[in-house]
């Protein structure tokens, strides 16, 4: 099925036509905006042919027209670019080579330092006393023998008690995700047990959070439904018991199942992980609560001094939990291990406990994997600078705990922890842990840089630690720009498409671009279909129809395209089809593209004031000028850049069109898509100096006859016409010839031979003779009419030397009495003096066949900004004197030989 493009205008004429539509609202559902009415401009009436007043009536004062809420994409600016080496520091070969020793961790996986919630010799008569139960064995002598012989009557036989380990005791271990901290202290407290009373009298039950409910992996793997009930003479519960979760509902669910064991006769011990302040009241009353924390781990919490409701822990710990939080900010890797050092390393964090918990669970700001849950999202960073604020002291003593466990999970990851610890630490701190110790991670990140390069057959894995390592830091600007020399080859090397934020994305494009040597270079067009602005890639097989090229960018791998003025950077492939910069953008102009020597930006412009119409057609932009009731089509030409002058094989070329050389247009302009006519002479000036005045078609003739100081005072006029601060001006030589050319590179625009069907020049047989109509023959490429031949257009500039060093934005001398330079030939010159490289000058007040194109500058990025007139000069009297012809230049000027 064929592909069609439907617009909002489609969208609007199809509401339209259906019955009881209100139009008002149809528009503005297709987001359209309502304007008032632009007010009518008074047009200055033309003075009859016969009267020619020497000074023209004064223009009257014009409104000027609110420009449209509706805003094209243009290209705004254009810049050579600066290619810096791919890396800071450079990687010295003299290194020595990176080796899979490099990667090896420093230490075994038995020597990660862990610490209990409870030393060992408190805990063990704690455990026992709390799984064992009261039991008389007889009469109990020596106590009788005491009160008798303190002369105490015996009202009672005094009884021996003695504390009996159950027969049986099962086990409830809560497993669930929140209580992953404590595994290691619950599997101690297990095995504890098991030497206490045996391996066969111990039966376990791992639960997910809840009584009830199991884990899959749990052991036995049986169905809920087909569980044993419990046969034991105790239950020992490992758990929270939902004193953590962030509402009362887990916490409900265990009192009432330890109402249910207590109505069967079955004593309960729990053992919670947390203070004693957070423990309930209703829990603290059925069950003997025991806290994994100071000194309540010896006898059990007492109801009364328990906490009188459930969910207070989450809320009252929060400032503590976002300490230690702050403490694991520079943490590649979060482990429970490494959790609980830095919580010992404030004192007012040593006796919660519960802290850890709430830590591994505050998702999003940690991640959610099993094992490891160092901090992720846009909090990273808010958490990081708040790590540089702390004590140096403390810092350090971060980052000995963070190397200490993380030795045995091999360098890169304590590696990064170092030079992410490194952004964030203070100075002192960085002096205390050793200056050596950074420098040694930054030499090793640079190696394994180098081996990237040099190893082929580990480029794979090593973009996998890229990517692991960008989007480790993703949120982490300071680490980014702290670490620049390296990380940008690393960001070249992950083959990412976001720059992150902080990096300097000309070292990071130019690091891509030296690792694509090997791709071949390509060319993308920027193309505006239907509003909407696309890049499409060299590779892309389906056209854009009716898309209009707003321009060519050279790149080699990839093309980076900046979000914003300061926003992110992307990196779009080449080998990518098509891509949307509209969506890239998102709303964010202007839009900023990198090739691989050149900068482009590309901006949504509104229309601009002094537009009375504008669009894109099949050749680009263009704005419509209103003067007097004459219109004038100007067309937008974009920054670019192309080569100047003539080529050695190029025949018929002269010495002052050579060297060939590199030119770069900076700026936006605004030019008239046709010389100036009789008609708009004739309005502005009030009068027609042309030798072609008589004809039928005089008007849509180009004016001639007229000099360099008559334009001036022409220039000087039109303002009056204009908003306040848009000045008329000439296009400079090199934009003239920009705009001749038209992206082509051959002696006229359309080629290398003269085609009398094209232009209006000189010739023997056929030739017009006189001047035609200024759009009788067909435009150039971007909609530019009579560029070759038909009338002499003057520049703003004179003519300068040509070399071949590259120039940007050239102009020649502009002094008072500097001759200025005239291009594109006459009806009367030979075909060889309108090629597109051709040019000559003249005194400013010769005028014989002379006339010139009109051109808008804006010194601002866009076309709609206030515009100023570089080198324009005050009008002034128009001399009397005749000009001759331009003659052919003799003056070390040779023409070669015409091609074979």
């Amino acid at each position: 099925m064929a592909l069609c493009t439907v617009n909002r205008a489609d969208l609007l004429r199809a509401w339209a036509a259906l019955p009881a539509r209100d139009p008002t609202r149809i528009a503005v559902a297709a987001g359209f905006v309502l304007e008032d009415a632009p007010p009518t401009m008074v047009q200055l009436a033309k003075p009859a042919p016969e009267a020619r007043p020497e000074v023209p009536a004064e223009p009257p004062t014009t409104t000027v027209r609110p420009p449209l809420q509706a805003r094209l994409p243009l290209i705004t600016r254009l810049w050579d670019r600066e290619l810096p080496s791919p890396a800071g520091p450079p990687l010295m070969a003299q290194r020595s080579p990176f080796t899979a020793a490099d990667c090896a961790p420093r230490a075994s996986l038995d020597s990660v330092p862990w610490s209990p919630l409870v030393p060992d010799q408190r805990l063990w008569p704690a455990l026992r006393s709390s799984v064992s139960r009261p039991h008389q064995a007889g009469l109990d002598l020596p106590a009788c023998l005491r009160q008798l012989s303190a002369g105490h009557p015996l009202r009672r036989l005094p009884r021996r008690v003695h504390q009996r380990l159950p027969t049986a005791l099962h086990i409830v271990w809560d497993v669930s995700d929140a209580m992953r901290p404590y595994q290691r202290d619950f599997a101690r407290l297990v095995a504890l047990l098991a030497r206490l009373r045996g391996r066969a009298a111990v039966c376990i039950e791992q639960v997910d959070g809840l009584p009830g409910r199991y884990p899959v992996w749990a052991d036995p793997p049986a169905p809920q439904a087909s569980r044993p009930h419990i046969q034991a003479d105790a239950v020992l519960v490992l758990s929270d018991l939902g004193h953590l979760a962030a509402h009362p509902g887990p916490a409900r669910r265990w009192q009432a199942w330890a109402h249910q064991m207590a109505q069967r006769g079955l004593p309960v011990t729990a053992w919670l992980p947390i203070g004693p302040a957070w423990v309930s009241g209703a829990a603290a009353s059925l069950l003997r609560v025991h806290c994994l924390a100071g000194a309540a781990v010896t006898h059990a919490l007492a109801p009364a001094r328990a906490a009188a409701q459930v969910g207070g822990a989450c809320r009252a710990l929060h400032p503590a939990v976002g300490s230690l939080l702050t403490l694991a900010a520079c943490a590649i890797r979060l482990e429970p291990e490494l959790l609980r050092l830095l919580r010992r390393l404030l004192p007012a964090l040593r006796g919660e406990p519960a802290l850890e918990a709430l830590a591994w669970t505050a998702q999003p700001t940690v991640g959610s994997a099993a094992g490891s849950r160092p901090l992720t999202g846009p909090e990273q960073a808010e958490y990081r600078r708040r790590f540089g604020q702390l004590d140096s002291g403390l810092q350090v003593q971060v980052l000995q705990a963070m190397r200490a466990v993380h030795a045995s999970q091999g360098r890169s990851t304590e590696t990064l922890e170092t030079l992410v610890w490194a952004s964030h630490a203070r100075p002192e701190a960085r002096a205390l842990a050793g200056d050596a110790v950074v420098a040694e991670a930054r030499q090793w990140m640079q190696r394994w840089l180098q081996s990237s390069a040099d190893l082929s057959q580990a480029v794979t894995h090593s973009q996998d630690f890229a990517r692991d390592l960008l989007r480790r830091n993703a949120h982490d600007a300071q680490f980014h720009q702290s670490n620049d020399d390296w990380l940008g080859d690393t960001w070249a090397l992950s083959g990412e498409a976001v720059l992150p934020e902080g990096l300097d994305a000309d070292q990071a494009l130019a690091a891509r671009q030296a690792r694509q040597t090997d791709q071949p270079l390509g060319y993308a067009q920027v193309l505006l279909n239907d509003g909407a602005v696309w890049l499409y890639g060299p590779r892309a097989k389906t056209p854009l129809h009716g898309a209009a090229l707003l321009a060519t960018i050279t790149a080699r791998g990839d093309i980076g395209v900046q979000q914003g003025p300061r926003g992110r950077h992307h990196a779009v492939p080449m080998a990518a089809e098509r891509t949307s910069l509209g969506q890239l953008a998102g709303g964010h102009w202007p839009l900023r593209l990198t090739g691989l020597n050149t900068v482009l930006e590309i901006d949504a412009q509104a229309r601009p004031a002094w537009a009375t119409r504008w669009g894109h057609d099949a050749w680009g932009l263009f704005a419509e000028l209103d003067c007097a009731g004459i219109t004038q089509r100007m067309r937008y030409l974009r920054p670019g850049q192309f080569s100047m002058g003539s080529p050695e094989d190029e025949a018929g070329g002269y010495d002052d069109e050579r060297p060939h050389h590199a030119v770069t247009l900076t700026q936006g302009l605004w030019l008239a898509d046709t010389p100036c006519t009789q008609a708009l002479w004739q309005a502005v000036m009030g009068d027609n100096p042309s030798h072609f005045k008589d004809r039928p078609d005089a008007a849509e003739r180009p004016v001639e006859q007229v000099s360099w100081e008559d334009v001036q005072v022409f220039l000087e006029r039109l303002k009056a016409w204009l908003p306040d601060g848009l000045a008329p001006v000439l296009p400079t030589e090199a934009e003239w010839e920009y705009a001749c050319r038209a992206g082509s590179v051959t002696d006229y625009a359309w080629g290398d031979a003269f085609d009398p069907e094209r232009a209006n020049a000189y010739q023997e047989k056929g030739g017009l003779g006189e001047t035609s109509a200024v759009k009788h023959y067909a435009p150039n490429a971007w909609g530019l009419y009579d560029m070759h031949g038909n009338v002499w257009e003057w520049c703003a500039d004179g003519r300068r030397d040509y070399d071949q060093r590259p120039q940007t934005d050239p102009r020649g001398p502009e002094g008072p009495q500097d001759p200025r330079v005239l291009r594109g030939g006459s009806w009367g010159s030979l075909p060889a003096r309108a090629r597109s490289a051709f040019r000559y000058r003249l005194h400013p007040g010769e005028r014989y066949r002379l006339g010139f194109r009109l051109a808008l500058r804006s010194p601002s990025p866009g076309p709609g900004g206030p515009a100023t007139s570089p080198g324009a000069k005050a009008g002034g009297q128009r001399p009397s004197a005749a000009a001759a012809e331009p003659a052919r230049p003799t003056t070390g000027q040779k023409k070669r030989p015409r091609r074979t």
